[in-house]
């Protein structure tokens, strides 16, 4: 919804910490998410951030935390997004 709003002044840690304040059952991080017009390096450098925000709100939520599963359209990102989800079980 952030993006869909255009919101960009709320950080990661912020939302993580909020949703751990209201005691919420799931957490999200904030992921930057893969448009269909991102190419690759693109793809995989929003994959990278998406990245160090899952493991900021780890650090924070623990198990409660959700991890999304980015990559786009090209199915290597999507794996490598798998298999960086499975550290956290």
């Amino acid at each position: 919804q952030m993006f869909s709003r255009n919101v960009k002044d709320i950080d990661n840690r912020t939302i993580v910490e909020y949703q751990v304040k209201l005691k919420s059952n799931f957490v999200t991080p904030v992921d930057v998410f893969t448009t269909p017009e991102d190419d690759y390096s693109t793809a995989l450098k929003k994959l990278r951030s998406t990245f160090e925000r899952i493991e900021e709100a780890h650090r924070i939520a623990g198990e409660r935390l959700v991890i999304p599963i980015q990559g786009g359209k090209f199915l290597k990102l999507r794996k490598m997004a798998c298999m960086f989800a499975n550290k956290f079980e």
